[in-house]
């Protein structure tokens, strides 16, 4: 009787288990095949206008115009986009002698959280504040953090929400595999 327990338990755990495995990989391919849908949607068109305040002034798409822009949309509640914070603080670092460069820094959070998640972090780039719709506008709703990399015409060339905790996996991804290498091809 013991045998035929934990044969039951362990043929009920291996369904379970591969049910679940397949269950995040069929809504990791629909939310692939949604990011594509929205990539679609904005790639090479001009960012939807848009109006934000912070202690660096007041940005809009008019003063986004005549530079290549890297936006970088973030909530202090998301792990991911506080995991990333020191490592787009060296991206900046490394590009903002460039003349034809800019960094923005989108959040729907308060000024207040955002003062403290700028000294929290140690901020060298400027940060604003835009309002949860706004951000809405820009990213699609497509949750956070959300990248959005802009040509010198103010087109979007490069859209991409989500990220990681891990410190090797965000320090690929925006240094070796993704941002750095666009941004420094548009650059030149």
């Amino acid at each position: 009787m013991k045998k035929v327990l934990i044969a039951f338990f362990m043929l009920t755990n291996t369904l379970l288990f591969s049910q679940a495995e397949n269950a995040v990989t069929v809504n990791q391919h629909q939310m692939d095949s949604i990011t594509q849908a929205r990539e679609k949607e904005v790639l090479g068109k001009p960012l939807p206008g848009f109006s934000a305040a912070g202690d660096d002034g007041v940005i809009n798409n008019d003063s986004l115009k005549g530079k290549v822009t890297f936006i970088n949309m973030w909530l202090a509640s998301c792990a991911p986009c506080m995991a990333e914070m020191s490592t787009l603080n060296k991206l900046y670092d490394t590009l903002q002698n460039y003349p034809n460069f800019q960094y923005v820094s989108l959040s729907a959070d308060d000024p207040e959280t955002i003062r403290r998640i700028r000294n929290r972090y140690k901020v060298h780039f400027g940060m604003w504040h835009l309002s949860e719709e706004g951000c809405y506008q820009l990213n699609g709703g497509m949750g956070y953090p959300t990248t959005i990399i802009l040509d010198a015409n103010g087109n979007v060339i490069y859209l991409h929400s989500g990220g990681y905790t891990d410190s090797t996996l965000i320090w690929n991804f925006i240094f070796k595999e993704e941002i750095y290498p666009l941004l420094v091809k548009e650059l030149h």
